[in-house]
């Protein structure tokens, strides 16, 4: 499955909210991997963001976690084993003279019972305005 942001999603919310575009349905037990590759910066050094996925109800595994340039980090893999966090992960500020950092997602779900649709859902860390620039590309894959 494929899902493109066609247009910059911008917040200054610190309060999660959908990434129109950046989603895909997940079946009953099934087992995905779910990459989404894109760029995004935040107003100053200080401005990150905070990224979760929403999804089906009960999976048995949720696993993710991102790559990009940040002042704080340059990986990280959380996980929880039987839901789908607020928050998965915080990139905490971001200034490179101004030019938006790369940001590569990992997403690998283990489906419970129930079917739903798996959503990218963002927000800003402090409040400042963060961009999440357009085309950002979802690429998800049922997996045996």
């Amino acid at each position: 499955q494929f899902g493109l942001l066609t247009s910059n999603f911008t917040t200054t919310s610190t309060s999660m909210a959908d990434v129109t575009g950046l989603s895909f349905d997940a079946e009953a037990n099934a087992r995905y991997l779910c990459k989404i590759h894109g760029t995004w910066k935040g107003a100053s050094s200080a401005d990150g963001l905070m990224l979760s996925f929403s999804g089906p109800s009960s999976p048995s595994a949720v696993l993710c976690g991102f790559i990009t340039q940040s002042t704080s980090a340059a990986m990280l893999w959380p996980a929880t084993a039987t839901a789908f966090s607020t928050n998965f992960f915080t990139v905490t500020g971001v200034n490179f003279g101004g030019s938006p950092a790369y940001i590569e997602i990992f997403l690998i779900l283990i489906n419970g019972s129930n079917a739903g649709t798996v959503q990218l859902r963002m927000a800003s860390e402090t409040g400042g305005s963060t961009v999440l620039y357009a085309p950002t590309a979802l690429i998800a894959h049922k997996i045996p």
